[in-house]
């Protein structure tokens, strides 16, 4: 029963997880490191001492588990958004891709009519969507193949 501790804090905080559930979480303490495991908190001299008497692996922080999300409103866009806002009355996320921008730009992914065609669009222009027929914003690709085949259906 080997256990993996993932720092999340370099050299003060980890999470201890068991078959990718986590167990317990390790912390730095002025005299060592703390085991916490539910209610149980066990003091030890040296995060080596832990990991022998516990049979605990340590994993390197990844720089590609931090990657970052680029979200507004829990619909994805296409780069960092600045100045995200939700605009109630056309009920779109919003955001734009500077931070003195004044072009905004709708996260998620929308099919819009065009010359009597639809076609799929991600991240669009907000005065796109002003100026066409269009159905969204949808989270991911599946939300829209779902809403096409009912369409056709």
């Amino acid at each position: 029963m080997v256990q993996q501790a993932t720092p999340i804090v370099k050299n003060k905080f980890w999470i201890l997880e068991e078959d990718g559930k986590k167990v317990g979480t390790i912390q730095a303490a002025p005299d060592g490191v703390v085991l916490v495991q539910g209610p149980i908190r066990e003091k030890f001299p040296t995060f080596k001492m832990l990991s022998s008497k516990y049979n605990i692996n340590t994993a390197k922080a990844s720089k590609a588990g931090k990657t970052v999300v680029n979200a507004v409103h829990d619909y994805p866009c296409d780069c960092f958004p600045h100045n995200p806002i939700y605009d109630l009355k056309l009920r779109l996320p919003l955001y734009t891709k500077e931070p003195k921008s004044k072009s905004y730009h709708c996260a998620g992914y929308y099919l819009v009519k065009t010359d009597d065609d639809w076609s799929i669009m991600f991240c669009p222009k907000k005065i796109i969507l002003t100026r066409q027929e269009y159905a969204g914003p949808f989270g991911n690709m599946d939300e829209i193949n779902s809403k096409l085949s009912q369409s056709s259906s």
